[in-house]
């Protein structure tokens, strides 16, 4: 997805975990296997897709 974004001239920033909006549970992973998609994916592109940064979420999920 941020190949594709890099192509179409959009600089990938960060990368967010689910935002409490009601269906959490379909989008909510553990904070360490967000932190594995994240690893992953950063050692699979490079260039400006490799800008991204490390999972985000609003301070309201922080602390569920």
């Amino acid at each position: 997805m941020w190949q594709e974004q890099v192509e179409l001239g959009i600089v990938p920033y960060y990368m967010f975990v689910e935002w409490d909006t009601g269906p959490r549970r379909y989008f909510g992973l553990p904070l360490a296997r967000t932190v594995n998609v994240y690893a992953d994916a950063v050692r699979q592109v490079s260039g400006l897709a490799r800008t991204a940064r490390a999972p985000s979420c609003p301070p309201s999920s922080a602390s569920s």
